[in-house]
């Protein structure tokens, strides 16, 4: 059961990553729609809608030229 909990714990945690991503970083790019045609019975999304993306793989990148392996004796210890 501990085991469990500990994961839950880590979903959690993970969950709230994605919260404060889409909170602080939140996409408000207007979606425009139109009458489709020729029936004009429908809306439709008009793709594509330009977007201001970051650049996913110098983030990946970074990511990973300055992680640290935690895992190593001595990185990470409880303090006293």
């Amino acid at each position: 059961m501990a085991e469990y909990n500990e994961h839950l714990s880590h979903v959690d945690h993970c969950i709230d990553w994605l919260r404060v991503a889409a909170m602080c970083r939140g996409d408000v790019t207007v979606s425009v729609l139109q009458w489709d045609a020729p029936t004009k019975s429908k809306l439709e999304s008009e793709y594509p809608v330009p977007h201001q993306c970051v650049d996913f793989g110098l983030i990946a990148r970074w990511a990973e030229e300055n992680a640290i392996d935690v895992s190593k004796k001595g990185v990470l210890e409880r303090p006293a």
